[in-house]
């Protein structure tokens, strides 16, 4: 990953945070790497979600501490049916607060998942965030899709594998940069995403 950084390539870490603040120290901040820590809501959405007590508050221990290490962070979520639009209001608003950028996904289906019927189809999902964006302006909240243009860069809707029966991915980058996500035929390896069990 280093040499990655040192190329100028864009890292987007992904992590679940649980190893992420004793790991700190084996990184150095760049404008080049970013974390990018998986939340899927709020304390009991996420740990319900990751099957574990505890994991969304170590996750935003770490956050803090890579944060005040002068890294740059991001959280991703990802969305099920099911979701209610005012708890992700409610998450959004807690995550623009903590300072971080924030993706989120829906979940969608795929061909060999065990349960299809809590993935939001693309017509579900318009809907979905239609209704956050209305709570969100009813409650004045920060993170308007104007106002998440202004602190986080470009904003991105992009459909998952370029299918029109899929949902979307809601990207705001802290640095702007309005590339691809991943490093392919539109991105020419300019980005790159990386795994690892942080």
């Amino acid at each position: 990953m280093a040499g990655l950084v040192a190329r100028r390539k864009y890292v987007s870490l992904c992590t679940n945070a649980l190893l992420l603040e004793k790991k700190l120290h084996l990184f150095t901040p760049s404008r080049y790497l970013f974390f990018s820590v998986h939340l899927d809501g709020l304390r009991e959405r996420h740990d319900e979600a990751v099957c574990q007590q505890g994991v969304f508050d170590k996750a935003v221990r770490a956050i803090r501490a890579a944060q005040d290490a002068g890294f740059q962070v991001n959280v991703n979520a990802t969305i099920f049916e099911g979701h209610p639009a005012g708890e992700l209001v409610d998450f959004l608003d807690y995550a623009t607060a903590l300072g971080v950028g924030i993706s989120i996904s829906p979940g969608f289906a795929y061909e060999r998942a065990p349960d299809t019927e809590h993935f939001l189809n693309r017509r579900r999902t318009k809907e979905f965030f239609r209704e956050v964006f209305r709570l969100g302006r009813a409650r004045g909240a920060r993170w308007s899709l104007r106002e998440m243009r202004r602190l986080h860069g470009p904003l991105r809707l992009r459909a998952h594998g370029g299918s029109r029966g899929s949902g979307g991915t809601l990207e705001t980058d802290r640095g702007g940069d309005a590339g691809p996500a991943h490093g392919g035929p539109d991105g020419a390896g300019d980005r790159a995403c990386c795994g690892t069990p942080l």
